[in-house]
Protein backbone atom coordinates (compact mmCIF):
# COMPACT_ATOMS: atom_id res chain seq x y z
CA UNK A 1 0.00 0.00 0.00
CA UNK A 2 1.53 3.33 -1.09
CA UNK A 3 1.61 6.35 1.17
CA UNK A 4 -0.35 9.46 0.29
CA UNK A 5 2.10 12.40 0.33
CA UNK A 6 -0.56 15.03 -0.33
CA UNK A 7 0.08 18.28 1.51
CA UNK A 8 -3.25 17.86 3.29
CA UNK A 9 -1.70 15.02 5.30
CA UNK A 10 0.87 17.41 6.86
CA UNK A 11 0.17 19.49 9.91
CA UNK A 12 0.65 23.24 9.86
CA UNK A 13 3.78 22.92 12.04
CA UNK A 14 5.30 20.40 9.64
CA UNK A 15 4.56 22.65 6.69
CA UNK A 16 6.15 25.60 8.53
CA UNK A 17 9.27 23.54 9.31
CA UNK A 18 9.61 22.54 5.65
CA UNK A 19 9.26 26.16 4.52
CA UNK A 20 11.90 27.32 6.99
CA UNK A 21 14.22 24.51 5.93
CA UNK A 22 13.79 25.42 2.26
CA UNK A 23 14.38 29.09 3.07
CA UNK A 24 17.59 28.29 4.94
CA UNK A 25 18.82 26.12 2.05
CA UNK A 26 18.04 28.85 -0.45
CA UNK A 27 19.82 31.49 1.65
CA UNK A 28 22.83 29.20 2.06
CA UNK A 29 22.92 28.55 -1.68
CA UNK A 30 22.55 32.23 -2.48
CA UNK A 31 25.38 33.14 -0.12
CA UNK A 32 27.66 30.44 -1.53
CA UNK A 33 26.83 31.49 -5.07
CA UNK A 34 27.49 35.16 -4.25
CA UNK A 35 30.85 34.32 -2.68
CA UNK A 36 31.79 32.37 -5.82
CA UNK A 37 30.80 35.33 -7.99
CA UNK A 38 32.84 37.68 -5.81
CA UNK A 39 35.87 35.42 -6.07
CA UNK A 40 35.39 35.12 -9.82
CA UNK A 41 35.00 38.88 -10.18
CA UNK A 42 37.97 39.45 -7.88
CA UNK A 43 40.15 37.16 -9.96
CA UNK A 44 38.93 38.84 -13.14
CA UNK A 45 39.71 42.28 -11.75
CA UNK A 46 43.11 41.03 -10.60
CA UNK A 47 43.83 39.78 -14.11
CA UNK A 48 42.66 43.11 -15.55
CA UNK A 49 44.98 44.94 -13.18
CA UNK A 50 47.91 42.69 -14.07
CA UNK A 51 47.19 43.18 -17.77
CA UNK A 52 46.95 46.95 -17.21
CA UNK A 53 50.23 46.99 -15.31
CA UNK A 54 51.94 44.88 -17.98
CA UNK A 55 50.59 47.20 -20.67
CA UNK A 56 51.80 50.21 -18.70
CA UNK A 57 55.25 48.63 -18.27
CA UNK A 58 55.39 47.92 -22.01
CA UNK A 59 54.51 51.55 -22.78
CA UNK A 60 57.08 52.76 -20.25
CA UNK A 61 59.70 50.48 -21.80
CA UNK A 62 58.92 51.81 -25.27
CA UNK A 63 59.03 55.39 -23.98
CA UNK A 64 62.36 54.74 -22.25
CA UNK A 65 63.75 53.19 -25.42
CA UNK A 66 62.56 56.17 -27.45
CA UNK A 67 64.09 58.58 -24.93
CA UNK A 68 67.36 56.64 -24.98
CA UNK A 69 67.49 56.83 -28.76
CA UNK A 70 66.90 60.57 -28.65
CA UNK A 71 69.56 61.08 -26.00
CA UNK A 72 72.13 59.22 -28.10
CA UNK A 73 71.45 61.28 -31.22
CA UNK A 74 72.49 64.85 -31.95
CA UNK A 75 70.69 67.42 -29.83
CA UNK A 76 69.40 69.75 -32.50
CA UNK A 77 70.05 73.27 -31.36
CA UNK A 78 72.41 76.13 -31.99
CA UNK A 79 74.33 77.06 -28.89
CA UNK A 80 74.09 80.59 -27.57
CA UNK A 81 77.85 80.93 -27.25
CA UNK A 82 77.47 81.27 -23.50
CA UNK A 83 78.46 78.00 -21.74
CA UNK A 84 76.35 78.88 -18.69
CA UNK A 85 73.30 79.56 -20.84
CA UNK A 86 73.88 76.37 -22.84
CA UNK A 87 74.06 74.35 -19.61
CA UNK A 88 70.80 75.91 -18.40
CA UNK A 89 69.07 75.15 -21.69
CA UNK A 90 70.15 71.54 -21.50
CA UNK A 91 69.09 71.24 -17.86
CA UNK A 92 65.75 72.78 -18.81
CA UNK A 93 65.21 70.10 -21.45
CA UNK A 94 66.15 67.31 -19.04
CA UNK A 95 63.79 68.67 -16.37
CA UNK A 96 60.99 69.05 -18.91
CA UNK A 97 61.37 65.39 -19.93
CA UNK A 98 61.33 64.42 -16.25
CA UNK A 99 58.17 66.48 -15.72
CA UNK A 100 56.41 64.66 -18.57
CA UNK A 101 57.48 61.28 -17.18
CA UNK A 102 56.13 62.09 -13.69
CA UNK A 103 52.83 63.37 -15.11
CA UNK A 104 52.40 60.09 -17.01
CA UNK A 105 53.19 58.10 -13.87
CA UNK A 106 50.57 60.03 -11.90
CA UNK A 107 47.99 59.33 -14.61
CA UNK A 108 48.79 55.61 -14.56
CA UNK A 109 48.73 55.40 -10.76
CA UNK A 110 45.40 57.24 -10.66
CA UNK A 111 43.94 54.69 -13.09
CA UNK A 112 45.25 51.91 -10.87
CA UNK A 113 43.69 53.54 -7.79
CA UNK A 114 40.33 53.79 -9.53
CA UNK A 115 40.46 50.11 -10.45
CA UNK A 116 41.34 49.08 -6.90
CA UNK A 117 38.55 51.26 -5.46
CA UNK A 118 36.06 49.68 -7.84
CA UNK A 119 37.14 46.20 -6.78
CA UNK A 120 36.80 47.14 -3.11
CA UNK A 121 33.24 48.32 -3.72
CA UNK A 122 32.43 45.00 -5.34
CA UNK A 123 33.63 42.91 -2.40
CA UNK A 124 32.03 44.82 0.45
CA UNK A 125 30.10 41.66 1.40
CA UNK A 126 33.07 39.41 0.78
CA UNK A 127 35.72 38.05 3.12
CA UNK A 128 37.56 40.36 5.48
CA UNK A 129 40.91 39.19 4.08
CA UNK A 130 39.96 40.30 0.54
CA UNK A 131 38.85 43.70 1.78
CA UNK A 132 41.98 44.10 3.93
CA UNK A 133 44.25 43.20 1.01
CA UNK A 134 42.56 45.70 -1.32
CA UNK A 135 42.56 48.42 1.36
CA UNK A 136 46.32 47.91 1.79
CA UNK A 137 46.89 48.18 -1.97
CA UNK A 138 44.80 51.33 -2.15
CA UNK A 139 46.78 52.88 0.69
CA UNK A 140 50.07 52.03 -1.05
CA UNK A 141 48.80 53.45 -4.34
CA UNK A 142 47.71 56.70 -2.69
CA UNK A 143 51.11 56.98 -1.05
CA UNK A 144 52.82 56.53 -4.43
CA UNK A 145 50.61 59.23 -5.98
CA UNK A 146 51.38 61.59 -3.10
CA UNK A 147 55.11 61.03 -3.57
CA UNK A 148 54.84 61.56 -7.34
CA UNK A 149 52.90 64.80 -6.80
CA UNK A 150 55.61 65.98 -4.42
CA UNK A 151 58.27 65.16 -7.03
CA UNK A 152 56.22 66.97 -9.67
CA UNK A 153 56.07 70.09 -7.52
CA UNK A 154 59.82 69.93 -6.98
CA UNK A 155 60.55 69.64 -10.72
CA UNK A 156 58.14 72.51 -11.47
CA UNK A 157 60.02 74.66 -8.94
CA UNK A 158 63.33 73.65 -10.56
CA UNK A 159 62.01 74.64 -14.00
CA UNK A 160 60.79 77.96 -12.65
CA UNK A 161 64.23 78.63 -11.16
CA UNK A 162 65.98 77.66 -14.40
CA UNK A 163 63.68 79.95 -16.42
CA UNK A 164 64.47 82.85 -14.07
CA UNK A 165 68.22 82.27 -14.48
CA UNK A 166 67.87 82.12 -18.27
CA UNK A 167 65.87 85.35 -18.29
CA UNK A 168 68.48 87.05 -16.10
CA UNK A 169 71.21 86.12 -18.59
CA UNK A 170 69.14 87.14 -21.62
CA UNK A 171 68.14 90.50 -20.14
CA UNK A 172 71.58 91.34 -18.73
CA UNK A 173 73.27 94.30 -20.52
CA UNK A 174 75.83 93.16 -23.09
CA UNK A 175 79.48 93.85 -22.28
CA UNK A 176 80.69 93.19 -25.82
CA UNK A 177 79.92 94.86 -29.11
CA UNK A 178 81.44 92.07 -31.18
CA UNK A 179 78.30 89.97 -30.86
CA UNK A 180 76.49 92.16 -33.37
CA UNK A 181 79.21 92.08 -36.00
CA UNK A 182 78.29 90.77 -39.44
CA UNK A 183 74.53 90.99 -38.92
CA UNK A 184 73.55 92.83 -42.10
CA UNK A 185 71.87 89.74 -43.55
CA UNK A 186 71.51 88.58 -47.14
CA UNK A 187 68.45 89.41 -49.22
CA UNK A 188 67.02 86.96 -51.73
CA UNK A 189 67.58 89.39 -54.61
CA UNK A 190 70.85 91.04 -53.64
CA UNK A 191 74.31 89.80 -52.73
CA UNK A 192 75.55 92.89 -50.95
CA UNK A 193 78.86 92.93 -49.11
CA UNK A 194 82.24 91.37 -49.81
CA UNK A 195 82.06 87.69 -50.75
CA UNK A 196 84.62 85.04 -49.99
CA UNK A 197 85.21 82.49 -52.72
CA UNK A 198 84.22 79.26 -51.00
CA UNK A 199 83.02 76.94 -53.74
CA UNK A 200 79.70 76.36 -55.42
CA UNK A 201 76.82 73.95 -55.56
CA UNK A 202 76.78 71.59 -58.55
CA UNK A 203 74.15 72.40 -61.16
CA UNK A 204 72.24 69.13 -60.77
CA UNK A 205 72.04 69.49 -56.97
CA UNK A 206 71.09 73.18 -57.35
CA UNK A 207 68.21 72.24 -59.62
CA UNK A 208 66.95 69.63 -57.14
CA UNK A 209 67.20 72.14 -54.28
CA UNK A 210 65.21 74.76 -56.18
CA UNK A 211 62.57 72.19 -57.07
CA UNK A 212 62.25 71.15 -53.42
CA UNK A 213 62.64 74.45 -51.57
CA UNK A 214 61.73 77.13 -54.10
CA UNK A 215 63.38 78.95 -56.96
CA UNK A 216 66.58 80.72 -55.93
CA UNK A 217 67.28 78.58 -52.86
CA UNK A 218 70.59 77.22 -54.16
CA UNK A 219 71.85 80.66 -55.25
CA UNK A 220 70.91 82.22 -51.93
CA UNK A 221 72.54 79.36 -50.07
CA UNK A 222 75.79 80.16 -51.93
CA UNK A 223 75.41 83.82 -50.95
CA UNK A 224 74.89 82.98 -47.27
CA UNK A 225 77.86 80.61 -47.31
CA UNK A 226 80.06 83.24 -48.92
CA UNK A 227 79.11 85.83 -46.29
CA UNK A 228 79.82 83.29 -43.54
CA UNK A 229 83.10 82.27 -45.17
CA UNK A 230 82.19 78.59 -45.53
CA UNK A 231 81.62 76.11 -48.33
CA UNK A 232 77.92 76.04 -49.37
CA UNK A 233 78.08 72.25 -49.56
CA UNK A 234 79.11 72.13 -45.89
CA UNK A 235 76.19 74.43 -45.08
CA UNK A 236 73.85 72.14 -47.00
CA UNK A 237 75.27 69.14 -45.17
CA UNK A 238 74.59 70.80 -41.83
CA UNK A 239 71.04 71.75 -42.75
CA UNK A 240 70.35 68.23 -44.03
CA UNK A 241 71.84 66.76 -40.86
CA UNK A 242 69.63 68.90 -38.65
CA UNK A 243 66.30 68.94 -40.48
CA UNK A 244 66.50 66.87 -43.65
CA UNK A 245 66.19 70.27 -45.43
CA UNK A 246 62.64 70.70 -44.14
CA UNK A 247 62.22 74.39 -43.17
CA UNK A 248 58.91 73.76 -41.38
CA UNK A 249 59.81 70.80 -39.19
CA UNK A 250 59.48 71.23 -35.41
CA UNK A 251 61.55 68.94 -33.18
CA UNK A 252 60.52 67.29 -29.90
CA UNK A 253 62.29 70.03 -27.91
CA UNK A 254 60.62 72.87 -29.82
CA UNK A 255 63.56 73.33 -32.20
CA UNK A 256 62.45 74.52 -35.63
CA UNK A 257 63.62 75.05 -39.17
CA UNK A 258 66.52 74.18 -41.43
CA UNK A 259 69.06 74.15 -38.59
CA UNK A 260 66.60 73.38 -35.79
CA UNK A 261 67.22 76.49 -33.73
CA UNK A 262 65.62 76.24 -30.28
CA UNK A 263 63.08 78.91 -29.25
CA UNK A 264 65.46 80.72 -26.88
CA UNK A 265 68.07 81.09 -29.64
CA UNK A 266 65.43 82.50 -31.98
CA UNK A 267 64.21 84.85 -29.25
CA UNK A 268 67.73 86.20 -28.80
CA UNK A 269 67.71 87.07 -32.52
CA UNK A 270 64.24 88.61 -32.61
CA UNK A 271 62.23 85.68 -33.96
CA UNK A 272 59.55 83.35 -32.64
CA UNK A 273 59.15 79.65 -33.33
CA UNK A 274 55.89 80.18 -35.24
CA UNK A 275 57.43 82.91 -37.41
CA UNK A 276 60.31 80.70 -38.49
CA UNK A 277 58.11 77.62 -38.97
CA UNK A 278 55.88 79.56 -41.37
CA UNK A 279 58.78 80.74 -43.56
CA UNK A 280 59.77 79.22 -46.89
CA UNK A 281 63.22 77.73 -47.24
CA UNK A 282 64.43 80.76 -49.17
CA UNK A 283 63.12 83.17 -46.51
CA UNK A 284 64.54 81.09 -43.69
CA UNK A 285 68.08 81.36 -45.05
CA UNK A 286 68.11 84.94 -43.70
CA UNK A 287 67.54 83.53 -40.20
CA UNK A 288 70.26 80.93 -40.77
CA UNK A 289 72.68 83.68 -41.72
CA UNK A 290 71.83 85.99 -38.84
CA UNK A 291 72.12 83.33 -36.16
CA UNK A 292 75.29 81.76 -37.55
CA UNK A 293 76.95 85.15 -38.18
CA UNK A 294 76.33 86.05 -34.55
CA UNK A 295 77.61 82.67 -33.38
CA UNK A 296 80.73 83.06 -35.54
CA UNK A 297 81.48 86.41 -33.96
CA UNK A 298 80.83 85.16 -30.44
CA UNK A 299 83.14 82.21 -31.09
CA UNK A 300 85.99 84.65 -31.71
CA UNK A 301 86.21 84.49 -35.50
CA UNK A 302 86.42 87.66 -37.56
CA UNK A 303 83.91 88.27 -40.34
CA UNK A 304 86.62 87.54 -42.93
CA UNK A 305 87.76 84.26 -41.39
CA UNK A 306 87.04 81.18 -43.47
CA UNK A 307 85.32 78.27 -41.78
CA UNK A 308 86.03 74.67 -42.67
CA UNK A 309 83.27 72.12 -42.15
CA UNK A 310 84.28 71.34 -38.58
CA UNK A 311 84.39 74.99 -37.57
CA UNK A 312 81.06 75.72 -39.27
CA UNK A 313 79.32 72.97 -37.33
CA UNK A 314 81.18 74.00 -34.16
CA UNK A 315 79.80 77.56 -34.17
CA UNK A 316 76.32 76.05 -34.34
CA UNK A 317 76.97 73.26 -31.84
CA UNK A 318 79.22 74.91 -29.20
CA UNK A 319 80.48 78.34 -30.31
CA UNK A 320 82.19 78.98 -26.99
CA UNK A 321 84.60 76.12 -27.82
CA UNK A 322 84.58 76.45 -31.62
CA UNK A 323 88.29 77.35 -31.86
CA UNK A 324 89.29 74.16 -30.05
CA UNK A 325 89.84 70.95 -31.99
CA UNK A 326 88.11 68.98 -29.22
CA UNK A 327 84.78 70.57 -28.38
CA UNK A 328 83.62 68.32 -25.57
CA UNK A 329 84.53 65.02 -23.92
CA UNK A 330 82.80 62.10 -22.28
CA UNK A 331 84.39 63.08 -18.97
CA UNK A 332 85.41 66.39 -17.50
CA UNK A 333 83.84 69.82 -17.48
CA UNK A 334 82.22 69.47 -20.92
CA UNK A 335 80.60 66.08 -20.32
CA UNK A 336 77.21 67.83 -20.06
CA UNK A 337 77.46 68.57 -23.80
CA UNK A 338 78.89 65.20 -24.81
CA UNK A 339 76.21 62.94 -23.28
CA UNK A 340 73.15 63.92 -25.32
CA UNK A 341 75.26 64.44 -28.46
CA UNK A 342 77.44 61.31 -28.34
CA UNK A 343 76.21 60.39 -31.84
CA UNK A 344 78.56 63.11 -33.16
CA UNK A 345 81.59 61.20 -31.85
CA UNK A 346 82.14 59.37 -35.14
CA UNK A 347 85.42 57.71 -34.16
CA UNK A 348 84.10 56.74 -30.70
CA UNK A 349 87.16 58.05 -28.90
CA UNK A 350 85.17 59.76 -26.13
CA UNK A 351 85.62 63.19 -27.71
CA UNK A 352 83.53 65.23 -30.14
CA UNK A 353 86.06 67.01 -32.31
CA UNK A 354 85.90 69.31 -35.31
CA UNK A 355 87.27 66.42 -37.35
CA UNK A 356 84.19 64.40 -36.34
CA UNK A 357 81.90 67.27 -37.27
CA UNK A 358 83.58 67.87 -40.65
CA UNK A 359 83.22 64.19 -41.53
CA UNK A 360 79.56 64.22 -40.51
CA UNK A 361 78.89 67.14 -42.85
CA UNK A 362 80.57 65.33 -45.75
CA UNK A 363 78.54 62.20 -45.04
CA UNK A 364 75.30 64.15 -44.80
CA UNK A 365 75.99 66.10 -47.98
CA UNK A 366 76.53 62.87 -49.91
CA UNK A 367 73.35 61.44 -48.43
CA UNK A 368 71.44 64.61 -49.37
CA UNK A 369 72.77 64.63 -52.95
CA UNK A 370 71.53 61.06 -53.43
CA UNK A 371 68.14 61.42 -51.75
CA UNK A 372 66.93 64.94 -52.46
Amino acid sequence: MSEDFSIKNFSSNQISDVKNNIKEKLEEYAKRHKDDEIKKDDNSSENELVEYQEEDETKTSKTSSSTALKSNSSLNFASSGNPELDALHMEQQIKTNELIRIQKSITNKTKELNRLSLRLARVQNGSDSSKSNLTSKISTCRGAISELESNLSSVQNDLSSISQKINQILTAPSTSTSATAGMSGVSSSSASGSFVSTGSISSDVAQKLDNKLGSGFAAKCEQVAAKLGCDPNDLLGMMYSESGLNPNIVGYNGAVGLIQFIPSTLQENGYTQSQVASMTGVQQLDVVYEVLAKSKSMAGFSSSDKLDGGSLYAICFLPAYAKNEVLCSQSGSTSWAYGPNSGLDLDNDGNISKTDLAQRLKNKYQEMAQNI
